[in-house]
């Protein structure tokens, strides 16, 4: 999704695109380390000695990039592999909250938007429509990505309830992240900043009605 956003913001200049990628190339990455690094600082002071209970595994499966040290001999995901762990939360927890809480307050925001003077209301039943299907579908299919991670790859986010709470805690705050980021994007322009373009499509009438032709002698 971040190479996909750069592709677009360099042949299309979206508005909506270059924040999504400035936030999962660069933004995202800086917080989840410093994240990891100040929980990883706090628990391993109040919490010695009890690393399993905060930290996640470390497979290859578990990480977004495997390390260079590894791409000849991955390891396969197993629940609790590993006697040593990582540090809460992880890059994939953070990134896909940062991705859906950009998607859902665009999918928000698109259908609260208000009704442009002379607009065709027929066109506002269609994008109040395809809003409101937006918004459910991506609800939904983040539900789905999120559970299933966390049924079948638990221990990529936590190797005990703890450390699972505290992976989803930062999911959370990434979601918000990602909203602040849309919010930011759309100080640029409403319609420049809808990444689905539902917005781009509701024109005023005065755009779309007949325009007459007058042939003059010259």
């Amino acid at each position: 999704m971040t190479l996909t956003s750069f592709l677009l913001t360099v042949t299309t200049a979206s508005i909506a695109h270059s924040s999504l990628f400035m936030g999962l190339a660069v933004f995202m990455p800086i917080f989840t380390l410093l994240s990891q690094t100040g929980m990883g600082m706090l628990l391993s002071r109040i919490m010695a000695g009890r690393e399993t209970e905060w930290s996640r595994a470390m497979t290859d499966v578990c990480r977004i990039v495997p390390s260079p040290d590894a791409f000849k001999k991955l390891e396969y995901y197993s629940s609790g592999a590993g006697a040593s762990g990582s540090i809460a939360p992880s890059y994939w927890i953070t990134s896909m909250g940062f991705l859906f809480g950009f998607f859902i307050s665009n999918g928000v925001d698109t259908l609260n938007a208000p009704v442009v003077a002379g607009a065709d209301p027929v066109g506002h039943e269609k994008r109040y429509t395809q809003a409101l299907h937006i918004l459910v579908s991506t609800s939904i299919l983040f539900a789905l990505i999120v559970g299933a991670r966390f049924y079948f790859m638990g221990d990529c986010e936590g190797r005990a309830t703890l450390g699972r709470v505290v992976g989803g805690a930062f999911g959370v705050l990434s979601m918000a992240i990602g909203a602040g980021f849309y919010y930011a994007s759309k100080s640029c322009g409403a319609r420049s900043s809808d990444l689905f373009g539902v917005l781009s499509q509701m024109l005023p009438t005065s755009a779309t009605s007949a325009s007459p032709v007058v042939c003059t002698a010259e």
